[in-house]
């Protein structure tokens, strides 16, 4: 299965930061309303993998306060792909939509 960012989701010409933050706010609010397309789902889950840096490395030399908070995203998503995968949904695909999709957090732990 292939995953969609909210960059994906635009048309190549409007993929502006603006319309980014404003597309992916919409697939939250969707999502959580009750309302929310499997796009929405996809654009929100990919989100939660960048923000969570589920698929990074922990930081070399990094003090051991700033690895805690750092394990501690990855393992709050890695609760939702396990959840992902006992409902039998796999979310094959979705570290490739990661590694691609358009930073929306500039905060680095």
């Amino acid at each position: 299965m292939t995953y969609r960012s909210a960059s994906d989701a635009l048309p190549e010409g409007e993929r502006t930061a603006e319309n980014i933050a404003v597309r992916l706010l919409q697939a939250y609010a969707s999502l959580f309303s009750g309302s929310g397309s499997k796009l929405d789902a996809e654009i929100v889950l990919v989100d939660l993998g960048v923000l969570s840096r589920y698929y990074d490395t922990a930081m070399m030399n990094a003090p051991a306060e700033d690895v805690k908070a750092f394990d501690a995203r990855r393992d709050v998503f890695r609760r939702i792909i396990e959840s992902m995968t006992l409902a039998g949904s796999e979310p094959t695909g979705l570290h490739l939509a990661v590694l691609r999709a358009t930073p929306t957090e500039e905060t680095e732990l």
